[in-house]
């Protein structure tokens, strides 16, 4: 069995901790999971410290996807992403709620965002409801 190093480590133990997984299987989905977020597995072979902050919040919702939650909060996830791994991103997770029923709230200062993803959106002014559709 492949030993486990870097970020496929840690996102890996979400799937054993949370869900049960042994060991290679959650090596195997954390492989395919950050594959599917732009992450190549040898940049995921590599310790936290040598991965940029985009690199990292990919990795981040890596792991959340892997304890196969029924609703997901995003915060600025897509805020230290080029436009194209956006687009990638926001693509993956749209296709996500279709195929898991998965819910997201998911907050940002990006309106096209927001707009690529939302059923509904809440805007929030200084704390409070600025506008609702």
């Amino acid at each position: 069995m492949p030993v486990l190093h870097g970020i496929t480590l840690s996102v890996a133990r979400t799937a054993v901790r949370l869900r049960g997984a042994d060991r290679d299987t959650a090596r195997r989905a954390a492989v395919r999971t950050l594959a599917e977020l732009g992450l190549a597995e040898e940049l995921t072979l590599r310790r936290p410290g040598a991965l940029s902050g985009g690199e990292l919040q990919r990795a981040a919702l890596a792991r959340a996807l892997l304890a196969e939650p029924e609703v997901l909060v995003c915060d600025e996830i897509t805020s230290g992403l080029d436009p194209a791994t956006r687009d990638a991103l926001l693509a993956h997770l749209a296709a996500l709620r279709e195929r898991r029923a998965l819910s997201l709230v998911f907050i940002t200062h990006d309106g096209a965002a927001a707009d690529a993803l939302a059923d509904r959106t809440a805007v929030l002014d200084t704390g409070r409801l600025a506008a609702c559709q």
